[in-house]
């Protein structure tokens, strides 16, 4: 371990991580710094491997779901994602940006049952931030760095048209 945290020290994160496999700190470096799909594939696999709780390999793995119009698996990865890392509102709406892609795609192909799912999902999604966001203790609000939770108006848009056209 010794040897990989000079490595890291170094910025040298590849030999790093190949010396110390579990290092997540490394190989969330890695991930970060990828472009490449297959390689990002690799380094979440690796990350989760050691640490199934890590959220950006879950991120990660939901993109990779996503790009390869696996839309259940990448429900499931972004789902632990945002469990591992309820706080962040980036999640909540990347997940809605994939949700409501994949609900034009199957309105599209005429998937109504699917299309159906996806729109349950988005109003599951808007329900988990306002129970995160409810849920902060009295002593979680006292600090300054405070939870923003309330979605940008675009979002809130979506989702009373979804209501509009579900009837709800």
């Amino acid at each position: 371990f010794g040897l990989a945290s000079f490595f890291n020290y170094t910025n040298d994160y590849r030999l790093a991580a190949k010396i110390y496999p579990a290092y997540t700190e490394v190989q969330k470096v890695l991930l970060i710094e990828t472009s490449s799909v297959s390689e990002m594939g690799e380094i979440s696999d690796s990350i989760l491997k050691h640490n199934t709780d890590f959220y950006l390999a879950n991120s990660a793995k939901s993109r990779i779901a996503f790009s390869s119009g696996d839309v259940i698996n990448m429900m499931d990865c972004k789902e632990k994602a945002i469990r591992y890392n309820k706080y962040s509102k980036s999640e909540y709406i990347d997940y809605l940006d994939m949700l409501s892609y994949s609900l034009s795609l199957y309105l599209e192909s005429g998937d109504y049952q699917s299309a159906q799912y996806c729109v349950e999902k988005c109003f599951e999604i808007e329900n988990e931030m306002k129970n995160v966001e409810s849920a902060t203790s009295s002593l979680g609000r006292k600090i300054n760095d405070q939870p923003d939770m309330e979605l940008p108006e675009e979002y809130v848009q979506f989702l009373n048209e979804l209501r509009d056209l579900n009837g709800v």
